[in-house]
């Protein structure tokens, strides 16, 4: 009986091997997670001009719950729509290409008010006076709501936050809060009235409490009404995030109040010395 010759089991060498299994690994794997986008490290879109909506989208003008001559866009950044009133799911218009970060802004409403039943949680209202300026009110649809951005900070740093802010209308003294810290934990600053509109605030007053009053019977017209506030915050220790909020204390109505504008959170300089233990009388200058 003759011997059979079996086929010889072929080896393949060890970098062909090594190919297939790194293949296997990119086909196989299990997808990576999602990097987050670096935070900015200064307020973005202080001015409330993005996005640019269609004139039509804006209520011309609205005239409830004690505002007159209204005029109003409500926008929520996590669905990415806007339109007219508090329900966009159902009323509102897709914003196609929003940048959500180029926004900037997120709100703490929970739902609020809203005809016929709650609103959307997140809403933020951009406002249009007269002229075509767009301003932004921190109540949407909610009373004592608050509008936020998540910045990130450098340990020691010292920052500058200014404002521009008004009333509704002479109907109410419209008042809010800045609130700066590790985000949840904010507590208020003080701010400093740098400018009087000629209502009977007086400039140079410094208050944990922004408060103005205002002369104007329409909501859209702010011209001359608006006064402007400064404060300045440190940036404590081991903190790299901080969240940026204003806070309505008291507002005109559920679904108004608290106008603002122009909108700064900027470093002013790294601290690099010792407040406390500086006692050569040099005033310290600031690190380029």
């Amino acid at each position: 009986m003759k011997n059979i010759a079996l086929p010889r089991t072929v080896k393949a060498p060890a970098a062909v091997i090594a190919a297939l299994l790194m293949l296997a690994g990119i086909l196989f794997a299990p997808p990576s997670p999602a990097v987050a986008a670096p935070l900015p490290d200064h307020l973005v879109n202080g001015d409330f001009q993005y996005p640019t909506v269609p004139d039509d989208w804006w209520i011309y003008p609205w005239g409830g719950n004690g505002d007159v001559n209204k005029r109003f866009l409500t926008i929520n950044p996590g669905k990415a729509r806007a339109g007219q009133g508090c329900r966009l799911s159902a009323n509102g218009h897709d914003l196609k290409g929003f940048d959500r970060a180029r926004f900037g802004w997120a709100s703490t409403q929970d739902g609020g008010s809203c005809p016929g039943g709650s609103g959307e949680p997140g809403n933020v209202e951009p406002n249009r006076e007269s002229g075509g300026n767009v301003y932004g009110e921190i109540t949407a649809d909610q009373e004592r709501t608050t509008i936020y951005q998540d910045i990130a900070v450098t340990p020691g740093a010292m920052y500058t936050v200014s404002l521009r802010h008004a009333s509704s209308n002479r109907g109410h003294v419209d008042s809010m809060h800045v609130l700066v810290g590790a985000p949840g934990r904010g507590q208020p600053i003080d701010m400093t009235r740098i400018t009087s509109n000629g209502h009977g605030d007086r400039a140079g007053v410094t208050s944990k409490l922004v408060a103005t009053r205002v002369g104007n019977i329409a909501n859209e017209d702010k011209a001359g009404q608006w006064e402007s506030y400064r404060g300045t915050w440190r940036c404590p220790d081991g903190l790299t995030v901080a969240r940026f909020s204003f806070e309505a204390v008291s507002s005109s109505s559920w679904s108004s109040g608290n106008d603002v504008d122009d909108i700064a959170f900027v470093k002013a300089y790294p601290l690099a010395y010792d407040g406390n233990g500086n006692t050569t009388g040099n005033v310290p200058k600031q690190s380029k």
